[in-house]
């Protein structure tokens, strides 16, 4: 991320890495920015209905994309109409990539468990609120696209929604989180269009 970013429209920040999160004050157009960190925010969980009774035997990859040797790995018991919530993804998007799941309102971590194959969502079935508390039974009772095949233990059938925030500190000291795009924002990388491009004055690099 670069150093600086430059607003290329009203942009509100807020007090935390959230829609819901009161506004704690306004970039006008034209500003220049400091950036602060990012983080990644999960809006909503991925869900894995388990579709045979099972154990998970937890395994985790390391950096370098080998196995983790476990001397102990954790064991769950997984009944045919469990709901695993997945809230986070841990990965360097290339060499190795564990999740974060919840179940029974434990978290913990480990590889992927679900046949990534056949994802599928049923319609209508997670149209809840708050989508944090679904469970399966409107889910493990449609049919689905795998029956008959006893290979299949768990599919995921909806996806993980998650949102990447930034803090920034404007020119007045005061800090705030945002998620704009280059709707919002310019320069915020080698990558990105220069600074230039909405604040005026500034360098054209």
């Amino acid at each position: 991320m670069s150093e600086t970013w430059g607003s290329c429209r009203r942009v509100a920040l807020r007090a935390a890495p959230s829609e819901r999160a009161r506004v704690v004050g306004i970039v006008d157009s034209g500003k220049i920015v400091r950036f602060v960190e990012t983080v990644r925010v999960t809006a909503s969980p991925g869900i894995v209905v388990v579709r045979r009774t099972h154990t998970l035997t937890q395994r985790l990859e390391g950096r370098d994309g080998r196995p983790v040797a476990i001397k102990h790995p954790k064991r769950w018991r997984l009944a045919v109409g469990d709901s695993v919530y997945i809230v986070d993804e841990l990965t360097d998007y290339d060499k190795y990539d564990n999740y974060v799941f919840s179940l029974r309102g434990h978290e913990d971590t480990t590889t992927i468990f679900w046949d990534e194959r056949r994802t599928f969502v049923v319609p209508g079935a997670l149209e809840r609120e708050p989508r944090w508390a679904a469970t399966a039974e409107s889910l493990v009772t449609a049919e689905s696209p795998v029956t008959g095949d006893s290979s299949v233990r768990a599919e995921m059938v909806e996806e993980m929604d998650q949102d990447w925030w930034s803090r920034v500190r404007t020119a007045s000291g005061l800090t705030g989180w945002t998620h704009g795009g280059e709707d919002e924002w310019t320069g915020r990388s080698h990558r990105d269009y220069p600074l230039s491009r909405c604040v005026a004055g500034a360098s054209r690099r």
